[in-house]
């Protein structure tokens, strides 16, 4: 007997240690993803895990592999599940992953939707670090809809929220705080204040662990690296080109990514052609709507131009547009286009969302009301039937006393008779009657709204009418077309539009001028202007290298 236990807690002692940690799981998907992926399909099959956790590392390796269509769906999976609801730390993480998974598949109508929930948690939790995540989550999401200086705010707010703290928490998510705010420098071209902030997340660092410092430092050093070459740093950007070189982040499939941007300034597009071909040959082709595909087809395309290998470049840019088309198309169809800086949609679904829980209860006592107002008509018509019959009566009685007055009557003319009931009478009743009718008020303008929704409107009907065609338009007739007066019309265009309307209606006719471009080949680029509003040669020329970096003559080759 004694012998048979022994060989029973031997066994459990085997099994318990058979099953690495959930930390140790976590770890492993951020370091070495796709082994993580079939460790945690033996697991399952072993059900030595719950289901939700299992998921929840899958989030956390396609995430780190960039499938983040693929991470959303794992972590959707972990977050509907009836488990986690007690699982107070795990279903934070949770949280975390599916608002930032869902900005970057470019499921903007998800992370809207998370990400209020996530901050509305984070709020009644008292949980400072979520709520520094989702405001970073929520920045990025402004950044997807070019709302630049909203987006700014938001990382502030974070970076704020969590200086100072001590906790490995507060020190990842403030390094990551530091990484998001690099990235939106560097992609408005503000390189010293990227550079500022990288020398701050340097200093941080070291105060975490060796696992989760390695991917924090590798895309620092990748950044470090391409922020000292654009400005003049020659020592400095290939002391950190080493450094990410020594990272294990430099082998995965992201950090070649990442990398990509230093090695195309080096000119080293051999480079970028292998990490390209590298990443397309491991990426799930059902995942490729997100932003780090697109940045890989940028990255290759501008490799392999420079390499004059035009047709491999060519089929990378078409293949480019039909993700930017399905993406624009995804789950924003209804409203979200690709100029999505033309909409607040996030504060739009807040309100939308606000009100559901209203329209609720305002739908039952819709249908109590409704219900009391059938039973209130029946009634009434009860005692419709019943005063019919007593109508009837009174009427009877009102000719009866008629005829009296009439014998009364006998001795006067007929006109006299008629005087009194005669057509004069009617007339002057029938414009009584006429006046009395209301006037219908007008119809008023649009000024009521809020700035946000007036630019929306006025943008749609510009595109729609194509009205930016029509030479004859000037601002008053923009400004009636918004529903407002010249002042605010130039504030409203300055403030969603970030620009003037001179600009405004020059960039919408150059994106028609492309749409020209594709569908007659054959005009000549003067027709294509003229077409366009853009009738003076040389200006056309001149805006549309601006906006596309090339000349009609040279965009019109490729095509």
């Amino acid at each position: 007997m004694r012998y048979f236990l022994l060989i029973i807690l031997s066994f459990v002692v085997v099994v318990g240690y058979s099953a690495p940690g959930l930390k140790k799981l976590r770890e492993q998907a951020s370091l070495f993803p796709m082994e993580s992926l079939e460790q945690i399909d033996s697991l399952q099959q072993k059900a030595q895990y719950p289901s939700y956790k299992l998921d929840y590392i899958r989030s956390c390796a396609y995430f780190r592999l960039s499938m983040f269509g693929k991470a959303l769906e794992c972590a959707e999976k972990a977050y509907h599940s009836v488990e986690i609801k007690s699982d107070t730390v795990l279903y934070r993480r949770v949280f975390m992953i599916l608002a930032e998974s869902s900005v970057f598949a470019f499921s903007l109508d998800k992370a809207t939707r998370y990400i209020r929930k996530g901050k509305e948690y984070a709020t009644s939790t008292s949980d400072h670090v979520m709520l520094a995540g989702m405001l970073l989550s929520e920045g990025y999401l402004y950044r997807r809809l070019s709302l630049s200086k909203r987006a700014y705010e938001c990382m502030f707010q974070a970076e704020k929220l969590l200086e100072g703290g001590e906790s490995e928490a507060e020190v990842y998510y403030l390094s990551h705080a530091y990484g998001f705010l690099m990235m939106s420098y560097i992609s408005d071209w503000k390189y010293a204040e990227a550079w500022q902030v990288g020398l701050k997340r340097s200093k941080l660092l070291p105060r975490l662990p060796e696992l989760r410092r390695d991917n924090q430092s590798g895309y620092l050093y990748s950044k470090m690296a391409f922020l000292a070459h654009m400005l003049g740093k020659e020592s400095e950007d290939k002391k950190y080109y080493e450094l990410f070189l020594g990272t294990h982040f430099s082998k995965t499939l992201v950090g070649r990514l990442e990398i990509n941007d230093y090695l195309l300034t080096m000119k080293k597009y051999d480079l970028v052609i292998g990490n390209a071909l590298a990443y397309v040959r491991e990426m799930d082709r059902r995942d490729t709507l997100n932003i780090s595909y697109l940045r890989l087809l940028q990255q290759a395309c501008a490799a392999y131009e420079a390499v004059g290998d035009y047709q491999s470049a060519y089929a990378l840019a078409k293949r480019r547009l039909s993700v930017q088309q399905a993406m624009r198309l995804n789950n924003e169809r209804n409203y979200l286009l690709e100029n999505a800086d033309l909409f607040n949609a996030m504060a739009a679904r807040e309100k939308l969302e606000k009100t559901e829980e209203k329209l609720r209860v305002q739908s039952i006592w819709l249908g109590v009301l409704t219900a009391v107002l059938l039973l209130s008509l029946l009634t009434l018509g009860s005692f419709m039937r019943k005063g019919g019959k007593m109508r009837i009566r009174i009427v009877e009685l009102e000719k009866l006393r008629q005829v009296q007055q009439y014998l009364l009557r006998k001795g006067q003319s007929a006109g006299r008779e008629t005087a009194g009931t005669g057509k004069p009478e009617e007339k002057a009743a029938e414009e009584e009657v006429e006046q009395a009718v209301p006037e219908v008020p007008r119809k008023g303008t649009l000024s009521h709204l809020p700035n946000e929704e007036l630019f929306a409107l006025f943008d749609r009907k510009v595109r729609q009418e194509k009205l930016y065609l029509d030479y004859s338009l000037g601002r008053d007739q923009y400004a009636r077309v918004m529903g407002v007066d010249k002042n605010r019309f130039a504030g409203v265009l300055k403030e969603f539009g970030n620009t003037n309307l001179s600009a405004y209606l020059n960039n919408l006719r150059l994106e028609y001028a492309i749409e020209l471009f594709h569908e007659n080949p054959e005009w000549p680029i003067s027709k294509i202007a003229e077409q366009s509003a853009i009738p003076n040669l040389s200006t056309f020329y001149r805006l549309f290298k601006d906006k596309y970096g090339m000349s009609p003559n040279l965009f019109r080759n490729k095509i």
